[in-house]
């Protein structure tokens, strides 16, 4: 398994750094992106916005690939469909600029959003994909960007669903072992947290392992899914696309930590069928007094 830290030739430190912010307030405190037409574009500052010559001339100049890949799936009565979309195009957004604050060129592939989502797939909205058609998929866009000349790519996940991840880490193992693929390296960055979810190795090749992730704050109960954490990104990022409404209304259903002690792992298990679970799992999120300006 590859650890990058500080010290590593090409700097992809900054781009583990910035994968963190997930789990930080850096996120919050980010300006918040003009809204159009009443929503996001998740193609800006992606290489879908840029013109072939241009994005010809990055990847010349020794651009890095970066790749999110996240679903459509419920968050409760007062976040979009789209949140674990919106959240992971914020974080690469502040890779790219961390890393050109180190001087070293990316570009950022539109994100993968019919991705597998097993554990609320039976609520309205949660769109739910095959692994082997999203790791089939995969495939051919890392074909694609070899054929363009990128060397390295790094894919993220933007969704905490095992089956999700596995199928990530299983696309890039493909990928790594695919003869016609030589020349291109592409790394799965993520925490131990989800190494050890998804039983891996230490020495794995294909994993860029962020080990310098934030612990998320001590307390009696989770912030599982749609709660304060997840709730609290979106509205200073994308402010327009969070039901203000329904937040004084979202009763929380809170899970108390000292019955799980094999932590958010054990929640997921329980929660995986609409009877047993409900969209925002976790305590209240946090009120507009302490959203960042």
């Amino acid at each position: 398994m590859r650890r990058v830290g500080p010290k590593a030739g090409w700097r992809v430190v900054a781009l583990l750094a910035a994968v963190a912010a997930l789990a930080s307030p850096a996120l919050a405190q980010s300006n918040a992106p003009p809204a159009n037409n009443g929503g996001y574009s998740i193609f800006t500052g992606t290489i879908a916005d840029m013109t072939y010559p241009a994005y010809a001339a990055a990847v010349k100049n020794g651009a890095v690939g970066l790749w999110g890949l996240g679903v459509v799936e419920e968050h409760g009565p007062h976040l979009p469909l789209a949140s674990d979309i919106y959240i992971p195009t914020a974080v690469l957004g502040m890779v790219r600029e961390r890393l050109a604050a180190g001087n070293v060129p990316s570009v950022t592939i539109p994100i993968f959003y019919w991705g597998v989502n097993q554990v609320t797939s039976a609520f309205p909205g949660s769109v739910n994909i095959r692994p082997e058609i999203m790791v089939e998929l995969m495939q051919d866009v890392f074909r694609s960007l070899k054929k363009d000349g990128l060397t390295r790519v790094f894919c993220i996940s933007g969704h905490n669903d095992v089956a999700h991840n596995r199928a990530i880490y299983d696309g890039v193992a493909r990928a790594a072992a695919d003869p016609s693929l030589a020349g291109l390296r592409v790394y799965f960055v993520t925490d131990p947290a989800m190494v050890a979810r998804l039983g891996l190795s230490g020495g794995d090749a294909n994993v860029a392992l962020a080990d310098k992730m934030p612990q998320p704050p001590s307390g009696q109960y989770f912030d599982v899914h749609a709660g304060a954490g997840e709730t609290s990104m979106l509205w200073s990022r994308f402010p327009d696309v969070v039901a203000v409404d329904q937040l004084s209304k979202l009763k929380p259903y809170l899970i108390d930590a000292a019955r799980f002690p094999n932590g958010a792992r054990a929640v997921s298990m329980r929660c995986g069928s609409r009877r047993t679970a409900t969209p925002a799992i976790s305590a209240r999120p946090v009120p507009r007094s302490v959203r960042a300006s």
